[in-house]
């Protein structure tokens, strides 16, 4: 799963300990040449990525193409504009040497139009788009989902797994990446467990020997 974070997003956040209901826009935006130069694409999805950043704590949001699809209901190749656009231009960081998965196939793309227009045939050894596929029918949770939950301090997982396979199979939600849907869905709390799922890591003063 591919996360980027908003950019200056803890400088315009007024609420620390609980997920706004709405967000704001700064009017210094008209301003920001490098937003105005942005394809229509960007423009449009950034303040809808806004909107999906103001569900985590940090500003992060999942950029995985079929993520935004279902959320957004938004065409893929529109993602993909939209997404490249506010990476090149810094709206939005990721991880270094990491490319969004969205920004593979219009990068893809883009080859295989030069490549045609040169009369020659796309490179044998393009890397094939991963299909779709219902939920499996072994699907758990694994050992990297849980030590992600450890870190972000989700507990429960086995009432979120629950709630998570019952909405999939209901509604025929088919994904590429199952973990990281599974990921998302706990951050959203499909299972509607409320603040009770966060579990903070403390230690008790006889544990850090006192």
């Amino acid at each position: 799963m591919t996360t980027g974070v908003i950019k200056n997003w803890g400088e315009f956040q007024h609420y620390r300990n609980r997920r706004p209901p709405w967000i704001k826009l700064h009017r210094d935006l008209l301003d920001n040449i490098d937003f105005t130069r942005l394809p229509l694409a960007s423009k449009a999805l950034a303040p809808l990525l806004w909107l999906l950043a103001s569900e985590s704590d940090d500003g992060s949001v999942c950029l995985d193409t079929e993520f935004l699809a279902f959320r957004l209901r938004w065409q893929d190749a529109d993602i993909e504009c939209g997404v490249k656009g506010l990476i090149d231009k810094r709206f939005i960081s990721v991880a270094s040497g990491v490319l969004a998965e969205c920004l593979h196939n219009a990068s893809a793309e883009e080859r295989r139009g030069e490549t045609e227009g040169e009369g020659e045939k796309p490179a044998s050894s393009k890397p094939t788009k991963k299909s779709k596929r219902s939920l499996p029918s072994d699907f758990a949770v694994s050992d990297a989902v849980q030590a992600w939950a450890v870190g972000k301090g989700f507990s429960r997982l086995d009432e979120h797994l629950e709630a998570f396979k019952l909405k999939a199979i209901a509604k025929d939600y088919q994904y590429v990446d199952w973990d990281s849907a599974f990921m998302e869905a706990v951050r959203n709390d499909w299972a509607r467990l409320g603040p009770t799922n966060v579990t903070p890591i403390r230690k008790t003063r006889k544990e850090l020997g006192v």
